[in-house]
């Protein structure tokens, strides 16, 4: 689900289709350490999401056709780059699955770790960024 990155933030846009956007604080220092807060993003409602350095960021479709970009402030780096599950017991995202099918996950996705207990400062519940 979630990919962090040292230096640089990003602007989240979908420019046909329509998404359900989270970002989600990984920033130890952070008064909103662990909590996240989520969008629905598509070409009708032209909303975009930030994405701060340093904070997790995944989205889940919501239809068949979706084109999402992104305008970042550095130039990608696989090297930097942290995967984290999806749904990760410490953030505890909440994510509009439908129930008749599980949700389609690439490979990486789907082996990404959750966050080590000794890393985590909080034990977080669902606790959404207003």
């Amino acid at each position: 689900m979630a990919k962090w990155l040292e230096n640089y933030g990003k602007l989240v846009t979908c420019v046909a289709g329509r998404i359900y956007d989270v970002v989600v604080d990984l920033r130890k220092t952070s008064p909103t350490y662990l909590r996240w807060s989520a969008a629905i993003l598509s070409d009708n409602n032209r909303r975009q999401m930030y994405i701060p350095p340093n904070c997790g960021h995944g989205f889940y479709t919501l239809g068949d056709r979706n084109t999402v970009v992104y305008c970042q402030g550095g130039v990608y780096q696989p090297a930097t780059e942290r995967d984290l599950l999806w749904f990760d017991p410490f953030v505890n995202v909440y994510w509009p699955l439908e129930t008749s099918q599980p949700p389609v996950l690439s490979d990486k996705d789907r082996s990404a770790p959750c966050l080590d207990e000794n890393e985590v400062q909080v034990k977080s519940t669902q606790r959404k960024i207003p």
